[in-house]
Parts: structure tokens; sequence; C-alpha cells
């Protein structure tokens, strides 16, 4: 296994605050947390996103913005009817709301049809954050617009992930169950452990002999945060690459589960792309093919959460064979960056390509920390293209 070294590397927690709200809740505050935006989520990186697969919105939650550390505001982007190609920002309903967070993580439980968040960076309305950063469990109702927090009463580490954030969270469509790996609670080692959730109760996996996995990245994954991981249906497994460990960042590529044994993970090397810390993952059912988008390549100093620099804009892609590809044609107005939002969409706004369904990707932060608020869409005609979203039914 290959890895580069930090320049310069600094954790930075955000401070807690405490105030008297329900624990896990907050309420809006004086800075506008509740909201950053007017027509549409303003520059942002961090933050969690996902697909709702039953109302066809991609929903957007926290993140940090230039003027705010942490936001709880929720966005939603329609990708079907009469609001289709925009945004609209959802009301906070009573205190059931998750406070505000940065390096979060959002994916559609397809089981339960619903968005899970887990864990993230603690803004200063947080109540319920251990060393700077957060444990707990919410669910999107896209009906209803709200959030519903779960598994309120679990043990963090016993029968719930302890408090982390940048951890890797994804669909497991071969076991029916969301799959979470490792992440950092402001600690000098990051996480190494693998937890699913079925939409009641979290089990921690990878308890079979050898007890605990080992994380020396030669059996099973090292110890590490802000790795990219999807699932891939074409391979029936869950995909994860790169992220930080602690000595630097990797550049191994690992599938859940081992295929002869269901309750570890298996290396994945051939091809793999370079080492990489904090990129996204998305998978794209139309054509088959896992995305892996931006982060960190080399020379990296983190700079708080998800955020470092300096960053990338390549784009790899991984279909049934196991061997990643290179997109060589990336747009140069499409930024190196880190810290996107990046989800798929069964449809499109776009009437010019027909409407066909492909990977969105928000915002992020490039390399002299300016946070950004550009959209962009990758699809699949033979070969992989970006366009970047210049209107509500228009990608160019």
């Amino acid at each position: 296994m290959r890895r580069i070294g930090w320049l310069g590397a600094a954790v930075a927690c955000i401070a807690v605050v405490f105030v008297a709200v329900t624990p896990g809740a907050s309420l809006a505050s004086p800075d506008k947390i509740d909201h950053c935006g007017s027509s549409a989520p303003c520059p942002r990186g961090a933050m969690g996103m996902a697909f709702d697969k039953t109302h066809n919105e991609i929903v957007v939650f926290g993140g940090a913005s230039t003027n705010f550390p942490t936001l709880q505001d929720t966005w939603v982007y329609d990708v079907t009817g009469t609001n289709a190609g925009k945004w609209t920002l959802k009301t906070k309903s009573g205190l059931s709301w998750p406070c505000s967070r940065h390096s979060t993580r959002m994916v559609w439980d397809v089981q339960n049809s619903q968005i899970v968040m887990f864990g993230g960076n603690a803004g200063h309305d947080c109540t319920n954050a251990v060393n700077g950063v957060l444990g707990d469990t919410w669910v999107w109702d896209g009906g209803m617009g709200t959030w519903t927090p779960l598994c309120t009463g679990c043990s963090p580490g016993t029968s719930e992930p302890t408090a982390r954030a940048s951890e890797a969270l994804s669909w497991d469509g071969n076991h029916n169950y969301v799959v979470l790996f490792g992440g950092t609670s402001c600690s000098p080692s990051p996480c190494g452990d693998t937890w699913s959730w079925d939409g009641t109760i979290w089990t921690q996996r990878c308890l079979v002999t050898p007890f605990p996995c080992t994380t020396t990245d030669s059996t099973e994954p090292s110890a590490r945060s802000a790795s990219a991981m999807a699932y891939s249906s074409v391979r029936n497994e869950v995909i994860l690459h790169g992220g930080t460990a602690s000595g630097g960042i990797v550049d191994s590529t690992w599938e859940w589960p081992d295929p002869s044994n269901t309750d570890h993970w298996k290396s994945l090397m051939v091809g793999s792309p370079p080492a990489r810390t904090v990129a996204r993952m998305a998978y794209d059912e139309n054509s088959s093919q896992l995305l892996m988008f931006g982060g960190c390549t080399s020379s990296c100093t983190q700079l708080g959460g998800d955020f470092v620099t300096p960053t990338v804009n390549d784009t790899f892609w991984l279909g049934a064979t196991g061997i990643w590809m290179q997109m060589t044609n990336v747009p140069s107005l499409l930024t190196p960056r880190c810290c996107v939002g990046l989800a798929y969409a069964t449809t499109s706004p776009f009437t010019s390509l027909g409407n066909t369904p492909g990977i969105f990707l928000f915002g992020g932060e490039d390399s002299s920390g300016t946070k950004l608020g550009d959209m962009w869409f990758w699809y699949w005609n033979g070969s992989p293209n970006w366009c970047q979203v210049m209107s509500p039914t228009n990608c160019v």
C-alpha cells in the first residue's frame, strides 16, 4: 500500500456551546445557521447529499459555507414535475431537526425508503457532541418534509457507532442494509470499525475471527477517515477507496463483503487510482458505472473535517470488470475541489439530454478555501460526459 505523508496536518474541531434544547436538535440561532441562500443553497462544502427515489428529489443538509462554519438547512432539488430543476428550502418544523454540522454523510436506504444521515462535525448549537463530533442517526421523510431522530437510546460503541465525522456511508444491496466504515473522532487515530443499519438498529460487523478485524491494510482496510464509498449493483458489492490513515493518505480499494467471508472486506487492487482523500463516489444505475470524483491526492494538508488542500478534479469510473478507468476530458470549468455533494438521480430535468439519468455534483471547496455553489451533471451516452447545469432544463 502506498501512503503520501501530510504537510502541516492539523485537525480542527468546532467548539460546542451548550444551550437548553432537546438533545440532538437545535433552535435557529442569530447567525442564520438555519439557512444560507435564497433561491438555491449558498456555496458550501462537506454537506450531506442523497437522492430521494420516492419523491424524485436530491436532498442537501448542512455543510460549511464561507460565512458560516456550519449550517443546518435542508434543501431539495426536484428532477421531475412542475418544480423540476429548481431548489426549495424546507422549513424547519418544531425541535425535531438535526443541529448544524459539516463532514456528515447521507445515503438512500432502499429497504426502508428513506434517507439516513449519521454524525458529522458539530456546530456550536449542538448539545450532544462528543469532542466536537456527533453520533446521532436521523432519517428524512420527503413526503412530510421532516427529520426524525432514531436510535436515541442506543449505547455508543455497543449498539451504535461512536460519535465521528468524515465516515464512509453507503447502501449495501447485497445485504439490504446501510453500511458505515471508519471516520474520525478528533483523536490522533481514525476509526476502523464497520457497522450496518437496518432501519431500526445498528450492528457492528467484522467481529468474527480475527477479533476484531485487523486493520493493517493487508487483510482489512486500515483505520481511516474521509474515504469514498458506494454500492455497485453490477458487482453486487460496496466499493471503498482511499482516505486518511494515521500515516497519510492511502490508495487501496476494498470491496464489501469478501465473497468467501461475508463479514469481512476483500482487497481490490487492480488498477487502483492514486492515493486520495475526501473524494466522493456515486453509482450510475443507468450505465452500471461507479463514479469517483475529486479530493486531494498529494501533499495534502487537513484544514478541519473534510476540508483539505490542494484539490484535484480527476474523474474515475469502475464497471463490472473491477478495473478503474480515468476520464480524460474533464471540463476546465469543473475546477479542482474536495468535499462535494454527489448523488445519482433516476431521471433529470434536462430536455436537451432526453431527461437521461445521471449523477449530480454540487458545491465543494477549492484549493484556496473558496466554497463553491455550482452544479454539474455526469451522464453516460456510450462514454462518460460532464455538463454544467445552467438553467432548470439546460445542461451544457
